[in-house]
């Protein structure tokens, strides 16, 4: 086999290569646009008439759209690109230069002829060494990158490390150490606000620079100021400390506080570990972490309060799923729930503003991470779960805050014995510092048997509703108790068998009286 290889460095057969590509593609599809129909309605004949039916401008008007549809429009256009891009080719061929291949000859490259000695060689060897020494060779300033062009290159590496961010944030989990994935977690904060690590969370505002956060925190301050904590200032102590020359102007200083008031700030109003439809955790059962939650954006002039209401969490009525197993419900609670739950899928999501990050070079929606960790091991106990929506609006059309109760659902499987499990509960938004929230909470898990023990202690201390005592209880809860069928069948057998007795028992105490009397 021949070793003269010549590789296509100029790209002269290329249009070859492309002509015949676009044209196994181009004539098929050709042949198939001129070919005649042979469908029967385009074959048969028509019957004349003068007759247009009532609607006869709608009816004309479906038939072209299905003559549209029919004429292939889209395989048409394919065709016309296609000998296009083959009259392209041609052209290209056709004023295209043949260049013939040239052998590889040292000899020719550096100027020497075939002749020559190996002393000539050596000779005319070092006068080029001399000649492109390093030291003497001055660089082609257009071949290095500007300050320019660095400067706009700078912005496009937050993004790619966001993404190796998160890359990183999925290896540490898998080993559950929580050290690491927290710091992964601030570190996507400093990534979106272009921000360094331990920096004043002041510096997400616009306008603010390092000398206005040394003049609101102090020249010594060992802590940094968050930036609801710098909203709660009173408004005259806050321009004082930031209008100024030097510093800011009254539009900057307006502008970074308008900021600052649409910047999403979750609290958690409650948080609670249950199972669904159980009064008690048991192991390995399936447990359901429920927060509620609201946002409160920093600087808010009035917070009302949480209602009572919205934190009530919802639960399967297992009274009514026991009326419809029996035959007494009117709607059966399981298709009440399919409604609820097909309602509920229908409602819009809401999603929260996009994360205010002037220096971050893409558009970046805000992410909520909601786990429970083990400080006392350093472990990660339940790994994140992450809210992009939310079930209601969090601003209204005019801007104002709603302060509407967030809920969010988790579900995780318990452990595998029982006992006590101190966690703590952290929510940590990914684009925002300082925005963190903490609360310990503790998981409790009750063995099977305490479990049984508890649920057969409710079926006996729940009174009825037709008696005093559940009568009382709906007075001091204002609910009514529910109402047990099966217990009640079994009170009613058990009270039959009573009366019976106590006849038998009367009957025979009334021969032995009547007995004595006699």
């Amino acid at each position: 086999m021949s070793t003269d290889y010549n590789y296509d460095e100029q790209g002269q057969f290329f249009p070859f290569f492309i002509l015949t590509l676009t044209g196994l593609v181009t004539l098929p599809l050709t042949y198939t646009l001129l070919r005649p129909v042979k469908g029967l309605e385009n074959s048969a004949p028509r019957i004349k008439s003068d007759f247009k039916p009532q609607h006869d401008d709608i009816i004309q008007s479906q038939k072209q759209k299905l003559l549209r549809k029919e004429r292939r429009i889209k395989r048409i256009i394919t065709v016309i690109v296609g000998y296009a891009v083959m009259a392209w080719m041609v052209y290209l061929i056709t004023v295209t230069a043949r260049s013939a291949p040239k052998i590889w000859d040292p000899y020719e490259i550096l100027g020497i002829s075939r002749s020559a000695d190996e002393r000539a060689i050596s000779k005319h060897y070092k006068r080029l060494s001399v000649k492109f020494h390093p030291d003497k060779i001055k660089p082609d300033p257009a071949k290095n990158e500007t300050v320019e062009m660095l400067n706009e290159q700078k912005f496009q590496v937050a993004p790619p490390a966001v993404t190796l961010n998160n890359a990183f944030t999925t290896i540490a989990l898998a080993f559950g150490n929580l050290q690491p994935i927290m710091t992964s977690l601030y570190t996507s904060q400093n990534l979106i606000q272009a921000i360094a690590p331990n920096s004043s969370p002041l510096l997400q505002l616009p306008y603010f620079t390092p000398d206005v956060v040394r003049s609101v925190e102090g020249e010594h301050s060992k802590t940094h100021m968050t930036i609801q904590q710098f909203m709660k200032l009173p408004e005259v102590k806050r321009r004082s400390m930031t209008i100024s020359s030097g510093l800011l102007t009254d539009s900057q200083y307006q502008t970074a506080v308008s900021v600052a008031r649409r910047i999403p700030a979750l609290e958690l109003c409650k948080a609670v570990l249950r199972v669904q439809g159980e009064k008690v955790i048991t192991p390995s059962s399936l447990v359901q972490l429920v927060v509620k939650a609201r946002f409160v954006p920093p600087g808010c002039e009035y917070v009302p309060p949480v209602k009572e209401s919205d934190l009530v969490i919802e639960d399967i009525d297992e009274d009514a799923i026991a009326d419809a197993q029996t035959g007494n419900a009117t709607v059966d609670p399981k298709e009440k729930e399919k409604k609820t739950l097909s309602e509920k899928e229908d409602e819009p999501e809401i999603q929260p503003p996009l994360a205010h990050a002037p220096y971050f070079a893409r558009d970046h929606s805000p992410r909520w991470h909601i786990f429970l960790a083990d400080v006392k091991q350093d472990r990660m106990a339940v790994p994140p779960f992450t809210f992009t929506k939310f079930d209601k609006p969090i601003f209204d059309d005019e801007g104002k805050p709603t302060f509407n109760v967030q809920t969010m659902k988790m579900q995780f499987q318990a452990p595998p014995q029982a006992g006590s499990f101190p966690f703590v509960l952290n929510i940590v938004c990914d684009s925002y510092i300082g925005f963190d929230q903490e609360q310990e909470i503790t998981l409790e898990v009750a063995d099977l048997e305490k479990a049984a023990a508890i649920a057969q202690e409710d079926d006996i201390s729940e009174p009825d509703e037709d008696s005093i005592a559940g009568q009382m209880q709906a007075l001091k809860t204002g609910q009514a108790p529910p109402k047990k069928k099966r217990v009640a069948e079994s009170s009613e057998d058990d009270e039959s068998d009573t009366d019976g007795d106590a006849a038998d028992d009367t009957s025979e105490t009334d021969t032995e009286t009547d007995t004595d009397g006699e």
